[in-house]
């Protein structure tokens, strides 16, 4: 009597690989990217509010805020690259960030520091000078920031 051997698959023993963990931690990272923007949005609540008290415009409490909103879109440009398999470092897509925080920083050299005279060149150009603006080009910065980390292309099989 004959009997054929079947193999069992390899079992992953490894947490990383079960797609329920991958789950898990793009929720969680989904979940710290929306109490980011919440945290952002009650600061520019503060920042308004206390600006339609004294008239004065709190710059650091602006700069947490557009932190947060930053942090908010790496988290959850994290959260869309998870599981970190392969990974490299492509330095050059600072670049999209960069240009994403151009517009806040001429807002913040502009306006907010009063530097921007309205007959030089950086306060005659209008560049997204709207104040919730910002925080839109804040969290495309934040996503840009996540997609440096890109995945490793493989190359032809040497079969």
């Amino acid at each position: 009597m004959a009997s054929d051997v079947v193999r069992a698959a390899p079992m992953s023993t490894s947490i990383l690989e079960a797609w329920w963990f991958r789950l898990v931690v793009r929720a969680v990272l989904a979940m710290l990217a929306f109490l980011m923007l919440r945290l952002s949005e009650d600061q520019l609540r503060t920042l308004s509010l206390g600006h339609s008290v004294d008239l004065r415009f709190d710059t650091s409490l602006w700069l947490e805020s557009i932190g947060s909103t930053v942090a908010a879109g790496l988290l959850f440009g994290l959260a869309t690259w998870f599981p970190f398999t392969k990974v490299r470092l492509l330095p050059s897509r600072f670049l999209f960030a960069a240009a994403a925080l151009l517009p806040v920083a001429h807002f913040w050299w502009s306006f907010i520091e009063g530097h921007g005279n309205p007959s030089g060149w950086l306060g005659a150009a209008y560049w997204f000078d709207n104040f919730q603006s910002q925080y839109v080009f804040a969290a495309l910065a934040g996503v840009a920031i996540a997609s440096v980390l890109g995945t490793k292309r493989s190359g032809p099989s040497p079969e």
